[in-house]
């Protein structure tokens, strides 16, 4: 894993969000120092430490480590899409469930 990489992704999300270190620290339960470790890579941070981070800064691990994953981020769907797709799923299982 790179954790310089993984450092700077939360830097940027931090700084996205007009923090302070100390803000986010302590919204993390973590020290200051240790954050700025992190935020270096200069440190490892637990799963429970990066589960933390990622809530706090309201993202999910896999964006944290992206660039660690052997697959590509899979595309979003908005609601309103997803909303139709849910209905033509439902729709093709009564079609299927009439011609059975």
């Amino acid at each position: 894993m790179d954790y310089k990489e993984v450092g700077r992704r939360i830097r940027v999300l931090r700084k996205n969000k007009h923090w302070t270190q100390e803000v986010m620290a302590e919204a993390a339960n973590i020290s200051l120092s240790f954050l700025g470790h992190i935020e270096r890579g200069t440190r490892k941070a637990s799963v429970e430490t990066l589960v933390a981070i990622a809530n706090v800064l309201e993202t999910s691990l896999d964006r944290l480590l992206r660039s660690d994953l052997t697959h590509p981020e899979r595309p979003t769907i908005d609601p309103e899409n997803l909303k139709k797709l849910q209905t033509a799923t439902k729709m093709l299982n009564e079609i299927q469930q009439e011609l059975a």
